[in-house]
Formats: C-alpha cells, sequence, structure tokens
C-alpha cells in the first residue's frame, strides 16, 4: 500500500517516475540489487554491487569520522546481534513492538491496519475539502491549486497541518459567499478524519475496498504482529537434556500445517518422554535477530565505564545490522527487513540534558548539510509532538527529507532520559549509576540518542543527486554526488583502445592518480561518448582521457567535469 495515496496526480506521478528512474540506475550500473534476485528475490531485502557498496560504506566511514574520530567524548563499540533474551524482555519489544495486521481473505495480501485506514479516511477528507470548494465556482483554481500544493507537501501522517491549511481556506471564502448546510457537513466529517483514524475505524474496516484485488467485506479481524524476529541460540531442537530442580524440562510445542504455524503450548517433560512427530526447544535457548542497535549499547554501558571510567558528558557509537519483520516492506530501500544502523547513545546529566540536547541537534544539521551534502531546502525539523513520541522519549525532533516518494523521516535525535538504564538496573540487579568525578554523587545517567538509518540516508543521497538535463535534444542523466562520497573518483581511459601507446600512457597516468585517490577506474571501452555516459550515472566527478597530445604534444590530459560537462587541458600532477 503505498502511503502517498492521497497524492494528487501529477505530483504523484513525477515523484513515481523518478523514483523508478533511480531503481533502474541503481540496478543498470550496479549500485543496488533486489535481495536473492536470481531466485526470484526475497520482499524486503536488498544487496548492494560494487557501487553501492562503496557509496554505503562512504556514508558510514564519514559519519563515523564525524562523530567518533573527530570527538574525544564519543566511543565506539560493536556489540553482537543476538543477545541474551532478557535484553529485550527489560526493553519491552517482547511484549510491545508490534504493529496491527489486517489480511484480505480473498487474496491474502496484508496490511498494516492503521495506515490501510488512515489513507482511507485522508482520502475522504481530501475528497470532502475539494466538494467543498466546487461549491464556489470563481475561486475553484486558485482554491484547487493551494489543495494540490497542502497535498504534495504533507502525506496523511501529516493531515493536521493539511486540515488546518483547509480550513483556513475555506474561512477564506466565508466573506464572499454563504456555506451551504451540505458544504458545513462535509467539512465537519473531514475534520472528523482528523483525530485516530484506526479507532475512528476500527468498528467498521469490513466495509473497506482491498487495495490489492477491490473487494469489500472480506476482512479477517486485525490483529497486533510482533516485528521481531526469533532464532535458537545452540543445538536445543529435539531432546533437550537440561532439566529442571524438578527434573522436568520447560519446552515450547509447535505443531504445523504447510508453511503456517497454528498452535503453540508450554508443558513439562522429562527426558524419557516421546515427541516423535513434534519439534521443541528449550525455552531458555530462544534469542532475535536484534529490531535496533541501541540495546548493545546500553548493555555495554557498565562495561565501559567499568573499564574506561569516561567523564560525564560521554557517548558510545555503533554502526550495525538491524532487523524488523516488516509487515509490507515499501519504497525501495526506504522500509526493508533487514539494515544498518548509526546509532550513538550520548549519556548526560540529567541537569544538563537541554544543552547537551541543542549541541547534538547542531552536530546532525551540519553533518546532514556539509558532509552529506544535503540542501537545506530538502531538509525539515519536525519537533515532534508529545502525544506521538514514544512513551520513554521526553523530547523528540524528527529530521525528514523530500524523497521521490514524498516527505519522509530520515533520521531522529530523542532525549530518552534514565528509561532504558533504569529498567537494566531493574532486570539485571546490576547498579547502573554512575559516580560523578567532582561531587561524588551517584545517579544514573540520562541518554540522548541521535539515530541514523543508513538505507534512508544513502536514498536521500542518491535522490538529491539525481539529475536529467536537456542537452541539444537529448538527456543527459548523471550523479551530482558530492566528491567525498562518489564510489569512484576519476575515471581514466585512451581516446582509442587499439592504440598501444595510448593505452600504454593511460594505464600510467592511472597508477599516479590511484596512489593519490585510490577509488579510481580504468576503462577501456574505446569511445569517449559511453565512457562520459558511464561516468555520469555513476557520479564520477572527472573524466581523465589521453589523446596523442598527451604523448606527442605539451604532455596535458583532458579532464571533464561530471556537473557542468565542461573540459579542460591540464597536468595530471594538477589533478
Amino acid at each position: 500500500m503505498n502511503r502517498h495515496v492521497a497524492n494528487m496526480e501529477k505530483g504523484c506521478v513525477m515523484g513515481q517516475s523518478k523514483m523508478e528512474a533511480i531503481i533502474s540506475l541503481c540496478k543498470r550500473r550496479g549500485f543496488i540489487y533486489q535481495g536473492s534476485d536470481v531466485y526470484g528475490g526475497l520482499s524486503g531485502t536488498w544487496d548492494y554491487g560494487p557501487l553501492g557498496v562503496q557509496l554505503k560504506r562512504n556514508i558510514m566511514n564519514l559519519w563515523w569520522r564525524r562523530f567518533v574520530d573527530e570527538r574525544d567524548d564519543i566511543y565506539g563499540v560493536d556489540a553482537a546481534i543476538l543477545m541474551n533474551q532478557k535484553v529485550w524482555q527489560a526493553s519491552g519489544h517482547v511484549d510491545t513492538f508490534s504493529d496491527p495486521l489486517i489480511e484480505c481473505s480473498h487474496c491474502r495480501m496484508r496490511f498494516r491496519f492503521d495506515k490501510l485506514v488512515d489513507s482511507i479516511a485522508y482520502q475522504k477528507a481530501v475528497n470532502n475539502f475539494k466538494a467543498l470548494v466546487d461549491a464556489k465556482s470563481d475561486k475553484n483554481d486558485e482554491m484547487l491549486d493551494e489543495i494540490e500544493s497542502a497535498i504534495r507537501d504533507y502525506s496523511y501522517d501529516d493531515f493536521d497541518k493539511v486540515a488546518d491549511k483547509f480550513q483556513r481556506l475555506v474561512d477564506d471564502l466565508r466573506s464572499d459567499i454563504e456555506v451551504e448546510t451540505e458544504q458545513r457537513a462535509l467539512l465537519k466529517e473531514a475534520k472528523n478524519y482528523t483525530g485516530n483514524f484506526a479507532t475512528f475505524y476500527v468498528n467498521d474496516y469490513i466495509n473497506m475496498k482491498c487495495p490489492n484485488c477491490g473487494s469489500e467485506k472480506k476482512w479477517n479481524k486485525p490483529f497486533q504482529f510482533n516485528m521481531m524476529f526469533n532464532t535458537i541460540a545452540g543445538a536445543k531442537w529435539g531432546m533437550a537434556e537440561v532439566l529442571d530442580e524438578n527434573g522436568y524440562i520447560t519446552a515450547e510445542f509447535r505443531s504445523f500445517n504447510g508453511d503456517d504455524e497454528q498452535t503453540s503450548q508450554e508443558t513439562h517433560l522429562t527426558k524419557r518422554d516421546q515427541v516423535d512427530g513434534l519439534m521443541y526447544f528449550d525455552k531458555t535457548a530462544k534469542t532475535y535477530l536484534r529490531p535496533e542497535t541501541a540495546q548493545g549499547i546500553f548493555t555495554n554501558y557498565k562495561n565501559v565505564v567499568d573499564s574506561f571510567y569516561p567523564s560525564l558528558p560521554f557517548g558510545l557509537a555503533q554502526q550495525g545490522k538491524a532487523f524488523r519483520n516488516e509487515i509490507s516492506p515499501r519504497d525501495f530501500v526506504f522500509r526493508s527487513r533487514e539494515f544498518e544502523q548509526m546509532e550513538i547513545e550520548y549519556f548526560v546529566n540529567p541537569e544538563n540534558w537541554e544543552t547537551e540536547f541543542e549541541k547534538l541537534l547542531d552536530l546532525v544539521r551540519k553533518f546532514l548539510t556539509e558532509k552529506m551534502g544535503l540542501p537545506q531546502s530538502s531538509l525539515y525539523e519536525l519537533e515532534v509532538p508529545e502525544e506521538d513520541r514514544a512513551h520513554y522519549s521526553k523530547r523528540t525532533v524528527d529530521f525528514e527529507f523530500n524523497y521521490p516518494i514524498g516527505k519522509e523521516e530520515l533520521m531522529g535525535i530523542a532525549y530518552r532520559t534514565d528509561f532504558d538504564l533504569a529498567n537494566i538496573q531493574r532486570a539485571s540487579g546490576k547498579s547502573m549509576e554512575y559516580t560523578d568525578k567532582q561531587t561524588r554523587k551517584k545517579f544514573i545517567p540520562h541518554v540522548i540518542e541521535p539515530s541514523f538509518g543508513v538505507e534512508r540516508l544513502l536514498m536521500a543521497v542518491l535522490s538529491n543527486a539525481y539529475r536529467e538535463v536537456e542537452t541539444d535534444g537529448k538527456t543527459r542523466i548523471f550523479l551530482a554526488l558530492p566528491e567525498n562520497l562518489a564510489p569512484t573518483k576519476i575515471i581514466v581511459a585512451p581516446l582509442l583502445k587499439n592504440k598501444e601507446a595510448l593505452v600504454e600512457k593511460a594505464r600510467e597516468v592511472y597508477l599516479e592518480l590511484r596512489q593519490k585517490y585510490k577509488n579510481v577506474e580504468f576503462d577501456l571501452s574505446g569511445k569517449v561518448g559511453k565512457v562520459y555516459a558511464k561516468a555520469d550515472e555513476i557520479g564520477v566527478p572527472k573524466v581523465v582521457v589521453i589523446d596523442f597530445d598527451t604523448i606527442e604534444g605539451d604532455g596535458l590530459v583532458s579532464v571533464r567535469n561530471r556537473d557542468d560537462a565542461s573540459q579542460i587541458r591540464a597536468k595530471v600532477s594538477e589533478i
């Protein structure tokens, strides 16, 4: 289900067209492939090709350099993906990390229930607002233009903003027209949709149409779907050997019907009991693929304090894989089941959290604009209201980016208070207190968390860099990647591949530049036009061409600039 179902046709088509063009380029040029593609693919998984992995690595290296290497108050850790199940019980993930799922009984497609009803309610409200505008013929064009603009700027997640804008537009009309009873009813109904959409529809969901097959009244009952991937640590399948104090094994039985798990029950067995035909495991062996990297940092807080005893404030940073069993992965790499995070847990004295929050906020702003090259005009800072914040957060600021799919969350920074460390202290029985070096006062530090999704940042970089320029009736496609992010810095090519002298000199120049820039490619395709086209599409800042003047004349090489396609003659040492 496309979350932007309410986008006006023009904006929607333009966004989809650009998104499809980026996806096509990524696969064609070796950035990103569908996971398990040769076997038909696996939904919500993506593989990175030679250029994609280098771009991804460049982003992650720049992040690490800026937030860890260039600071003396942030330390790196790398926690294991598999952790004791108590980690996820204490954090609340086992019980609460879930999304509402609904399934069409006709086509068997599954959707997030809240997003499905939200989008339908949003469209109903938009239609009502449009009907309101249609009541005044001489202002139709002007009003509809403003409505189209509002819908493009906001998705249904920001519906209150859209509703406010529409209300102001309607108020402007009141000086000119008398709003009829029918229009008043439309406005009232539309504004009613701005509440809790899922609650509004929870007793009426049966009347929704399936977006996939169009069926009505074919819905199974919605339920909460936990997004944790669970697994078993160790050789625990079959008859367990670990008995409790009474000589019994606590095991979880599962019976299966095809691919669907049907039943699950807990029972006590002796090691001599026969369990043929059933699979079971020792419940202590159950673990999870982590849904976030943060808990790995929190569980190592005490280890770092005991071994390093750093001064507050200090941070622990980590980059690594995370896994979420998304109901409906969507929008290319934006939302997938396997992804990478870059997170910092910054431990502070609770008395100083506001000051430290602002410092980190400014650091994030500069990183996104100066290091990632994202324009300020495409970035939006959202002060998340209390009712929308996570239960552990006292303040959250989300950075949103104007993707081809619409304005979506890029990263967030949250003040988590002492929620996590206090929970660990209660669950483990071990003190998480920090002793201040000056006052000797003991307290549990509070935490500020800047959290980045690597794939979302990569997608923002690609979206911002993608260009289509009309030149002499032809469309030139190129990626205007910042030089510090470009997977390949320079391509070196001879003017002709069948001229040995040119090829030999080109190799000499290639080896020289490779010592300086490392990510340099040698191209022997032979046609300079094809070399330029390839370089443009993979975002190479410069192409160096060795021609006859290089070896017979001035010794200079031809250097082509990617962004404006201009060419200059220069010494190799000056490149």
